[in-house]
């Protein structure tokens, strides 16, 4: 992904538990939160629109159910450059 440049994530959820709503979060390499909002699904999936830009380097996507906010489902790595 791009440096600098506003960042949109699609999370499909089709392998995940069904709930209401989740909450995704970003952190740099080092584990600081960068983002952090809570989506309902929208046909089997999530899209986040963070609004702002991540700097160059390697980051961390976290997704979390709204009820359980200590216990991740998921957490991917992404490179911006």
């Amino acid at each position: 992904m791009p440096a600098n440049a506003p960042l949109t994530l699609t999370i499909d959820l089709s392998e995940l538990p069904l709930r209401d709503s989740y909450r995704v979060e970003i952190v740099d390499a080092a584990g600081r939160p960068e983002f952090q909002q809570t989506l309902v699904p929208d046909k089997g999936r999530l899209v986040a629109k963070t609004g702002r830009t991540l700097p160059a380097g390697r980051h961390w996507v976290r997704l979390y159910t709204s009820n359980e906010p200590d216990n991740p489902l998921r957490e991917y790595g992404v490179t911006s450059e």
